[in-house]
């Protein structure tokens, strides 16, 4: 991604994913404050570590989602 490009995903009216040059930002928004978790690697195994995590953490979502009524 290009140093100068940031893009960020709605996932709900609260919680915004923002892909950034550097890293991903999870933001959540409620009446008493925000929260941000950041993915910000140092170095290439810290990020393949995270990346690893948030594919896992994807595919957890996804069968949490299929047990779920629409």
């Amino acid at each position: 991604m290009a140093s100068w490009i940031m893009q960020t995903l709605r996932v709900t009216e609260s919680i915004d994913v923002s892909l950034e040059s550097n890293g991903v930002a999870i933001y959540w928004f409620y009446p008493e404050g925000s929260y941000q978790i950041d993915f910000y690697p140092c170095c290439r195994e810290e990020a393949n570590h995270m990346s690893i995590a948030l594919k896992l953490a994807a595919k957890r979502l996804e069968e949490v989602g299929k047990g779920l009524k629409s």
